[in-house]
């Protein structure tokens, strides 16, 4: 997995380590993606419960075990 950093953020995939912080990650999965102004352009990303970021979350995680993609996040 490799890393894009600087002073200020971090990008990095997301990974099998992230589970040790899996409710606070999905809290703030949708925190984001439940957003009207982060989501101004991707309307349809929009995540209506705590429950669907989790869901979000599981499918990104399942994805990224399997080989079929990667979700990187700004930390």
């Amino acid at each position: 997995m490799t890393a894009i950093e600087n002073e200020t953020c971090r990008i990095a995939p997301l990974g099998a380590s992230d589970l040790q912080q899996y409710k606070q990650l999905a809290g703030e999965i949708y925190q984001l993606l439940s957003d009207e102004h982060t989501l101004q352009f991707l309307p349809e990303k929009k995540l209506s419960s705590v429950a669907a970021a989790k869901s979000w979350l599981n499918t990104a995680l399942l994805n990224f075990h399997s080989g079929r993609n990667q979700v990187h996040l700004i930390r």
